[in-house]
């Protein structure tokens, strides 16, 4: 044991400096003094540590990519751990602190056993483990050290903090949690080996790897733990504590080769991008058909992908404002001082009657086509997979982005579009469109172009020039008369839902860790369904028979204006 503690070599991964280091420890129990202000009574029945039959522990489902990276010697070191401007490391029975600025080394930390060379740092706060079964905290402020985890094995591993608690795996093979506001410990993750593993944390979760041969998650906000993946080689311990780099964690294992894993979750977002959805659905698939393999590579390819025309199918009113806008410098005024009636003539009046109509993605779908084949190498430029031209329900995929797409073709029913007669007109309008969420039935033709990734809001305006020609206005004696030149304005929202259908068959290659090459035509539906069994489909995508569908919606906003209107008001002359 002490030999294979002893091995030391180095990990080098791109965009990481966090080495990690394990050091050699003979483990010894002995007794020491509790801590009168700790809670033990929360220590999840310590006699009971050490059951190999444990809960909620097995895969279920894939939780996540996993990759294998070969012939790479490992084992990982890390930094010692520094607070303001000082330096903590373990010793034979004792944890050193020591002054940068002056110098000097002091003993913070005395135990019955040898400590963890690292510890971790929490809140003005040094924890450090022993192998006399304790974690150690170190109060920088006060001076003060207590035990604040109980276990019954030794402890090598040097720990991780998350969410203000830290995490100690232990001999005992338990992984413990630590919550200095409660003064509470408690067991997070049991396994079926020793825990010689520092940890890491990543989005709310905790990985420790277990020389049961596996790599354990504990998800901090369900509180539950499960195996993300194994190492199947039975004579090899693995006690690397990982590193983070890019959304994923790398594991080393003194087989030589270093395992990747990438968290697979449910990605909530307004554009959902379908190649990235494809990308974790071919893996999930492959691998629920070679459970016992690993994927070194994957490429795949969406060319031979239709896309349908959108349909519509219900529309809800958002808003319906009317507005009075005035025109042709607003009010004309005649002043009749004689008592005999007199003709007066208004002047010509010139304005525009504008009608605009715009309309903005909500919940959109990008269907750019990269065949990269990993997702770090993608455009994310937007590109097309459509064909403008075709007028069936479902189009070739293949060419550029039609310019010309867009969603100002809908024709819309008398039920959706807004008369422009009077007031009385427009008022009985808005009363029945606000009654009722409206389901539709209406194929957009050539909308399969659209770019349903574009969130910026597209606008078409439409003006034309109207000229009102002078007017006789007759005012009678002692009279003034006052004329308003109005337009009525009515500015409506509606939010469209919609369907897009998707069929066709996605061209997949799969290398695994012994460059052996599988090539499979995957049905676009088999590929969802394997994110849907693993719980992390978009409520957005839907699986039908034979193919899937896309729920997207759009916001559709019109301002249109009715002909001028003349208002008259007569007053008396005193």
């Amino acid at each position: 044991m002490k030999k294979l503690l002893s091995l030391l070599s180095i990990l080098t991964i791109t965009g990481t400096a966090m080495p990690i280091t394990i050091a050699a420890s003979s483990y010894k129990k002995e007794e020491f003094k509790l801590d009168s202000n700790i809670n033990y009574s929360q220590t999840n029945n310590l006699k009971n540590l050490n059951r190999n039959k444990r809960e909620n522990n097995q895969i279920n489902n894939f939780s996540g990519i996993v990759k294998l990276f070969n012939n790479i010697n490992i084992s990982i070191f890390r930094n010692d751990v520094i607070l303001k401007n000082k330096t903590y490391f373990g010793g034979n029975k004792n944890v050193e602190e020591y002054d940068i600025l002056i110098q000097k080394t002091k003993s913070i930390i005395n135990t019955n056993g040898q400590t963890t060379k690292y510890g971790v740092v929490l809140n003005n706060k040094v924890y450090f483990g022993s192998s006399d079964n304790n974690v150690y905290e170190y109060d920088t402020t006060t001076g003060q050290q207590k035990i604040v985890i109980v276990t019954n094995g030794g402890i090598i591993s040097s720990g991780v903090s998350l969410n203000n608690k830290v995490y100690f795996g232990s001999n005992d093979h338990n992984v413990y949690e630590y919550d200095p506001a409660t003064r509470e410990q408690k067991i997070v993750i049991r396994t079926g080996g020793q825990i010689w593993s520092s940890g890491v944390s990543l989005n709310n979760k905790v990985y420790f790897s277990s020389n049961d041969h596996n790599v354990y998650e504990y998800n901090c906000v369900t509180k539950k733990q499960k195996i993300i993946f194994n190492i199947r080689n039975d004579n090899i311990m693995q006690y690397a504590s990982g590193v983070v780099s890019n959304n994923k964690i790398y594991f080393g294992s003194i087989d030589g080769k270093i395992y990747g894993y990438e968290p697979l979750e449910l990605i909530e977002s307004d554009i959902i991008d379908l190649q990235e959805q494809i990308r974790r659905g071919a893996y999930l698939y492959y691998q629920e058909q070679n459970p016992n393999s690993y994927v070194k590579n994957i490429e795949f390819n969406m060319n031979d992908l239709k896309y349908s025309d959108i349909e519509l199918i219900k529309r809800e009113l958002v808003s319906n404002i009317k507005e009075v806008e005035n025109i042709c410098d607003g009010i004309a005024q005649f002043e009749n001082k004689t008592s005999d009636e007199e003709e007066y003539q208004t002047q010509n009046c010139k304005y525009t009657k504008q009608s605009i109509k715009s309309y903005q993605i909500l919940k959109g779908l990008n269907k750019r086509i990269d065949n990269t084949l990993e997702k770090g190498t993608s455009n994310t430029g937007t590109s097309s997979i459509l064909n403008s031209n075709s007028k069936s329900k479902i189009s070739q995929t293949g060419g550029e982005v039609s310019a010309g797409g867009s969603l100002f073709g809908i024709g819309l029913s008398a039920s959706i579009s807004h008369s422009q007669g009077n007031e009385e007109s427009n008022t009985s309008q808005t009363e029945k469109l606000n009654s009722k969420t409206e389901n539709i039935s209406q194929i957009i033709s050539n909308s399969s172009s659209i770019d349903l990734s574009n969130v910026t809001e597209n606008q078409k305006i439409e003006t034309r020039e109207i000229e009102f020609p002078s007017q006789k206005v007759k005012v009678g004696g002692n009279q003034t008369k006052k004329l308003t030149f109005t337009l009525n304005k009515t500015i409506t929202k509606n939010k469209f839902i919609f369907n897009q259908y998707i069929n066709g068959k996605i061209k997949i290659k799969i290398i695994d860790e012994y460059n052996n090459i599988t090539e499979q035509d995957l049905l676009i539906k088999d590929v969802m369904n394997s994110l849907k069994n693993n719980g992390i489909l978009p409520k957005e995508i839907v699986i039908n028979n034979s193919d899937i569908s896309f729920q997207g919606s759009f916001l559709l906003n019109k301002v249109s204006s009715s002909n001028l209107n003349i208002v008259t008001e007569e007053i008396d002359t005193i």
